[in-house]
């Protein structure tokens, strides 16, 4: 009788290894094969950045949807402008929660026009929806004077738009 309890003990402890191990097993199948939930999404992009024709001077670059932009005009009519647009690819609807343009000019001199592609003002809490495009154009003019006074002028732009989930 004590064999077999022993016995019985021993396949009872066995038994019980066994199913930890299983258990264990597949937890670690469970987490080395989780998918990702792609029902909420959050992607803004910058894309189709354009200067536009007649534009002089200037080179834009996109670094991560900070745009910088350096631009140098030497005469009256004289102007630099491109366009891009603000992709909201992902699930949510996209407020802006802060704009910032940095602009360094020798005395400020030469400024930079930033608005909608419909000339609309951009500004703080403006909401793009969700799998929508909104156009941006950023303009720079050599301004117009009287006499001839400035012979080359420069202006370098940084400008980022910070977005948050709008619900």
């Amino acid at each position: 009788m004590k064999k077999v309890l022993s016995f019985l003990e021993n396949l009872l402890v066995i038994s019980l290894l066994f199913v930890c191990i299983l258990v264990f097993i597949k937890f670690v199948y469970g987490i080395n094969h989780e998918t990702i939930d792609t029902k909420y999404l959050w992607d803004i992009t910058y894309s189709d950045i354009k200067v536009t024709d007649g534009s002089t001077g200037g080179e834009v670059n996109n670094d991560a949807n900070n745009l910088n932009l350096s631009v140098t005009l030497k005469n009256e009519g004289e102007f630099y402008e491109f366009t891009y647009q603000i992709n909201n690819n992902g699930n949510f609807k996209a407020q802006i929660a802060k704009i910032n343009k940095l602009i360094d000019s020798k005395d400020n001199i030469l400024t930079a026009t930033i608005t909608y592609a419909d000339g609309t003002e951009i500004k703080e809490g403006d909401i793009i929806e969700s799998k929508e495009s909104k156009g941006v154009k950023i303009r720079i003019d050599y301004p117009k004077q009287e006499q001839k006074i400035y012979d080359e002028l420069t202006l370098n732009l940084s400008f980022l738009i910070t977005f948050v989930p709008y619900y």
